[in-house]
């Protein structure tokens, strides 16, 4: 039931609108970021590591960065929802992502080829959906949804403000171009900045349904704190 109740609240959303500022939500990211970068600096270390490490493995190395690469990234996402709920974050906070790893793993695949077709297809449909999906992971983890619904509902809620999020992944690649442009060092900050962002959007977008916060809390604060 509790499910079923989000799919409804984000369905109202969809079909009512909502405002959405790109700039906000990376003021936003910045600030959550200071206010404990070195989780997110370590984490962005271990990331690229496995990344670089993945592509110097011949199609094995790829094929493996490929299958956790989705859980990874929801990582950040569950690492910034623990800094924002208690203002307290370790590094393993971010691996507890892999509670989730079939439907991310599901959500990264289908996703991805469904952007792969789009693109093929004249490039634009690609473009689309990949901004579409932004929010699949969030949706998944937060909000208990299964992959191919929590596909449908990000397309859905991101068409509403879909030029606005067009601008928002544009600036986000910027900022990390930035992050490679000095020396690659950047992208330690870069990188965690970027994902913090997306999460800040989230937030502002969907936000999370009220008596839904402490189940979150539950799952990702650990019994010492």
């Amino acid at each position: 039931m509790h499910i079923v109740n989000q799919q409804q609240r984000i369905e109202r959303i969809a079909q009512t609108g909502y405002e959405f500022n790109p700039s906000d939500a990376i003021s936003e990211g910045w600030t959550l970021f200071r206010k404990n970068p070195g989780p997110f600096v370590i984490y962005a270390f271990i990331v690229v590591a496995i990344s670089l490490g993945g592509s110097m493995i011949p199609i094995v190395g790829s094929i493996a960065v490929g299958v956790i690469g989705p859980v990874l990234t929801a990582g950040w996402y569950l690492g910034a929802r623990k800094l924002d709920i208690t203002n307290q974050l370790e590094t393993g906070d971010f691996f507890k992502s892999f509670d989730f790893f079939v439907p991310l793993f599901l959500g990264g695949i289908v996703g991805g080829l469904l952007t792969l077709l789009g693109t093929i297809l004249l490039i634009l449909p690609g473009i689309w959906i990949a901004v579409g999906i932004v929010f699949v992971y969030q949706l998944i983890v937060f909000a208990g949804i299964d992959f191919w619904e929590a596909i449908k509902l990000s397309i859905k809620v991101i068409t509403k403000q879909w030029w606005s999020f067009f601008g928002f992944v544009i600036l986000i690649f910027l900022i990390n171009l930035l992050g490679v442009i000095a020396l690659g060092v950047g992208l330690l900050i870069s990188i965690p900045v970027s994902y913090l962002a997306i999460y800040c959007a989230y937030k502002k977008v969907i936000g999370f349904e009220e008596g839904s916060e402490m189940k979150i809390s539950d799952h990702l604060v650990d019994d010492r704190i």
